[in-house]
């Protein structure tokens, strides 16, 4: 065995891999093998704020009622990270951002982000929180919007007497067509009815090359042939949701509509009332379609059935029936998704024709429909794809 580490500029490609056996100093063995390189994530850059942050620079804020001013704290969780003292004054504001940005970089590879903030949780529980992202020196075209949550909500950190609320920010940069040529990126904090003052702390910076499978057709989310049967790679582009219920994919050569697989999903709700699977699409263009198009058999449990369409940084919904059993394809016009209910930011927006020219994930999720419901089940779908 030996340790590799591709490098991003060979991921989504092949790279070649010699191997040798010696005897003494004598090659006695030699072989090449090519090898598609599908990494998620290769790490480009970090930034610990371990000793500096001078590598950071602040853009200001919005609205010019807010003040913010930037420091290094070496002592913050033992490591070291990037302090903000702000004051926040107005919770009627329902935008309010933090905006700094990373200088002397080489993007070309980049295609995401990554960062932690650390804010109270006392007096700010019905707050929210978001993290975007921005290529100077374009500011119209804002990445990672969408993705708030609740202050109250985030995993809590105690420091001294202090609770803190962590926000992990992971923002898909993927659709950029100027980050490959740019040298700076701007990154913002991003917050909503919260009024505040004091410090907050932002950690762990990282920049990364994320794989993107590319699809031959754009129309077709999956009709689940291209893994080869190969269970790990399907799991690989259908990520479980973090802190949902238990969720298994597998390839079901049995229930499928066409070809020799459809996807076997099973889940087991539990705690968290929910669950999910999500894939990512990378920005392809439905524009001119109106309609999505799938094959399912549903279990008869009558939970809740959540398909997601994140389109244009905007998440949207539709609920497809898990009352009967029959084998069945389905329709849904793109007027019937309607914006998550947690997306508040974007309320009453569309699937529209705008908004689908950038389609950029697709997922998953059942739900259940009372809390505590405790529930194993398995449901299978094949040919997901748009249509008009």
């Amino acid at each position: 065995m030996a340790d590799w580490s591709p490098l991003p500029s060979q991921n989504g490609k092949s790279a070649v891999l010699t191997v040798k056996a010696y005897l003494g100093q004598r090659v006695v063995y030699e072989e090449s093998i090519t090898v598609n390189v599908e990494v998620k994530d290769i790490l480009v850059r970090s930034y610990p704020f371990s000793k500096t942050i001078n590598e950071v620079e602040s853009l200001g804020t919005y609205p010019d009622s807010i003040s913010m001013s930037i420091k290094h704290d070496k002592e913050w969780l033992g490591d070291g990270a990037m302090k903000l003292s702000v004051n926040i004054p107005d919770p009627e504001q329902t935008w309010q951002e933090l905006k700094l940005k990373l200088t002397n970089l080489d993007l070309h590879y980049v295609n995401k982000m990554k960062y932690d903030v650390y804010i109270p949780i006392s007096g700010n529980e019905n707050a929210s929180i978001q993290g975007i992202a921005m290529v100077p020196p374009n500011q119209n075209d804002k990445y990672g919007v969408g993705q708030s949550k609740i202050i109250s909500s985030l995993e809590k950190v105690k420091v001294n007497d202090t609770t803190y609320g962590k926000y992990k920010a992971e923002i898909d940069l993927s659709s950029s067509k100027e980050l490959s040529n740019a040298n700076e990126l701007a990154f913002s904090i991003v917050t909503s009815n919260l009024k505040y003052k004091g410090d907050l702390y932002i950690d762990n910076v990282q920049l990364f090359n994320s794989y993107v499978e590319p699809i031959s057709d754009p129309l077709v989310v999956d009709n689940f042939e291209s893994y080869n049967g190969n269970k790990s790679k399907l799991e690989s582009k259908y990520p479980v949701v973090s802190q949902g219920d238990s969720i298994k994919v597998s390839l079901d050569d049995t229930h499928k509509y066409s070809g020799d697989y459809g996807l076997k999903y099973e889940y087991n709700l539990g705690g968290s009332g929910y669950g999910g699977v999500t894939k990512t699409l990378g920005g392809i263009d439905w524009s001119n379609q109106n309609t999505l198009k799938f094959w399912y058999i549903p279990d008869g449990k009558d939970q809740k059935l959540v398909l997601q369409i994140k389109a244009n940084d905007i998440t949207f919904e539709a609920y497809p029936s898990l009352a009967g059993t029959e084998p069945q394809m389905v329709e849904i016009p793109f007027s019937q998704f309607t914006v998550a209910p947690w997306d508040t930011s974007h309320a009453g927006s569309s699937l529209d024709a705008f908004n689908a020219k950038k389609v950029q994930e697709f997922s998953i999720y059942v739900n259940a429909k009372q809390v505590g419901t405790q529930l194993s089940s398995v449901l299978y779908f094949d040919d997901i794809r748009a249509t008009k």
